[in-house]
This record gives structure tokens, sequence and C-alpha cells, in this order.
């Protein structure tokens, strides 16, 4: 079934509180109301655990220069500095200009969603060391990955990469508006 915003976040949130354990947090965003409600989930989960939030952005869309923001960011040193994009193509310019501004230094970068998790962005040289959040990966164990995994295979061959399950929740959630509507009649399900 389709992922919830929080359902993704939580995970994010319980990857920094027991993994990384920061104290403190820089948050850079895309504008948009999925984007401040997912940052908003994991303020509700990182500030009780006495982690300050040093840095908060949202990038405009069709920002093409991000460096004055890592400046920024840079300046607020966060332990961690939690990005959320949009498009492949963002991230592709975040580590091509960080890399010009001479690497994330010691701040961590953990992307908290599924469009930086492909194999093209994490061969570029500023996402060396980064953590990257995908919706799914080959060999999970439980029963919706294994029929995923193997339904992908059947049709196409190969094992799905990370970013295939992405593109799934379209169907998937045309076939969650069939369910809920009862039919498939394009007027009942709009």
């Amino acid at each position: 079934p389709p992922y919830s915003q929080k359902d993704m976040t939580d995970k994010v949130a319980d990857f920094l509180l027991n993994v990384l354990q920061p104290s403190t947090v820089g948050m850079l965003v895309d504008e948009g109301e999925g984007y401040e409600e997912r940052m908003d989930i994991l303020k509700e989960r990182l500030e009780p655990a006495g982690i300050e939030i040093v840095f908060y952005e949202e990038v405009p869309h069709g920002t093409k220069d991000l460096s004055p923001y890592f400046t920024r960011i840079k300046y607020a040193n966060p332990d961690v500095l939690i990005a959320d994009h949009s498009a492949q193509e963002n991230y592709m310019q975040t580590f091509r200009q960080i890399e010009e501004l001479g690497g994330w230094g010691d701040i961590k970068y953990v992307s908290a969603s599924p469009a930086s998790g492909t194999p093209y962005i994490l061969k570029a040289r500023g996402a060396k060391d980064t953590y990257h959040w995908v919706l799914w990966t080959p060999g999970l164990s439980y029963p919706g990955a294994e029929m995923f995994e193997q339904d992908f295979m059947e049709k196409h061959g190969r094992l799905p990469g990370p970013t295939d399950a992405f593109f799934y929740f379209t169907l998937w959630t045309a076939i969650e508006a069939i369910e809920l509507a009862g039919t498939d009649d394009p007027a009942d399900v709009a």
C-alpha cells in the first residue's frame, strides 16, 4: 500500500535519533506544503530529544544556484543537514556545487527524499559519504517488498532499483482511489 508522509519521515527521524545522534540539525527543502509537513514531523521528533534546529530554509522552485544556501549552512555548522528536494536535478546540482565549495566538512548530509537514491546521483563526488533514504531496496524480507521484487523481475527481466518503487506511486495511488470509490468509473474515482 502507499506510504504516508509521516511513515517515511518517521523512518528518517529514527535514523537520526538512533544512528547519527546529532546535537544540531539544518534543513534545506524545496518550497511546498509536502516538504513543510515532513520537516514539521521531523522537528516534532527531534526537538523534544534535545536536538536544536540551527538552520531552516526553503528553496524557491527553479533555483539554479544553491551555493548561497550552502555558505549559510556551513556557517550554521549543523551536525546533520537534512535535504528534501523534488527533482533529481536538484541533488545533482547540490553535489556539484558543494564540491566547488570544498565539500561538507564535518556536516553529515541526509536526503529525506527518494529522488536522490539513483546510481547516477550517488556517483557524484559531492555525494561521497552521504545518506539517502529510499523507499525500497533489493532483499527486503517483508511480503510486499518480496512480491514487488519478484513481479518486477518477471516483467522486466531485472531487479528494480531503489527509485523504481517511487515511480509506482502513481499506479498505487490510482489503485487506492479505485478501491476507495468502489468502482473504476472515472467520475466516481475523481
